[in-house]
């Protein structure tokens, strides 16, 4: 969730040259990510192992993933705090390296799940492409509050709105599917969809990643399009709606 939250915020915040932002998202998919990582390793002194099968191994490539989403995003930014740097952070190649290993840090815990065959609710095709769209939303929901109190214009306001409507709608649809989907594969799977749409962890999935995650800021953004009324306690509780449901999933 920190990779993508984090990786998200960097890229949209770089479409708007917002420094501070940048620096949050680099923050979240770098620092608070890895420290995440840090708190689970079992064994600390054979973590350099996880490096060494990048052949294979999607953890190795996220690893790798993360890291040079640090470096280059890290790289991006240092000529605006250290303007003695022989290069700058408008340069093509330094952008597209940074956006390329930004989409591949959103993609790969997709593909890491996706791997595993023996669980029929990981392995499917939609995973990286719900990572994604995740990615972007939960960027969006967090650059809005803050671009509205740096001074965005209304008419950017309008068009971050739209946008979230529009991923929040596509990342439902997809959901939906995803769900059908594992309901027709083996009876472990079937068994995964029975737990979530009525077992143990229905209150989760509704409540949490249906209502909160989707419903909540959907409706939120449907009435601040309709009003024109940029209620900033409104877009605060849609955008912790919409990060809430994100964990959850």
């Amino acid at each position: 969730v920190l990779g993508g939250l984090g990786s998200g915020l960097y890229l949209i915040a770089f479409y708007y040259q917002y420094l501070p932002a940048m620096l949050l998202g680099w923050f979240i998919a770098v620092v608070l990510k890895g420290i995440c990582h840090i708190l689970y390793l079992g064994k600390p002194l054979r973590v350099w192992r996880a490096f060494t099968r990048l052949q294979t191994s999607w953890i190795s490539r996220g690893l790798l993933f993360v890291f040079g989403f640090g470096f280059f995003a890290a790289l991006q930014m240092a000529p605006v705090f250290f303007p003695l740097l022989p290069w700058t952070g408008q340069s093509p190649l330094l952008n597209t390296l940074m956006v390329i290993s930004a989409l591949l840090l959103m993609m790969y815990p997709g593909f890491a799940l996706a791997y595993v065959r023996a669980v029929p609710l990981w392995n499917n095709a939609l995973l990286p492409v719900l990572f994604v769209l995740y990615a972007f939303m939960g960027g969006l929901g967090l650059f809005l509050p803050l671009g509205i109190y740096e001074g965005l214009g209304y008419r950017e306001v309008l068009f971050l709105e739209h946008n979230i409507r529009l991923l929040l709608l596509i990342s439902s649809i997809l959901l939906a599917i995803y769900l059908v989907t594992v309901g027709y594969t083996d009876q472990a799977g079937k068994e995964s969809l029975l737990l979530l749409l009525r077992g143990d962890l229905s209150a989760v999935f509704y409540g949490g990643v249906v209502g909160l995650g989707i419903l909540l800021p959907f409706l939120s953004s449907l009435f601040l399009y309709a009003t024109g009324n940029l209620s900033r306690p409104l877009l605060y509780t849609a955008m912790l709606g919409e990060l809430t449901g994100s964990f959850l999933l």
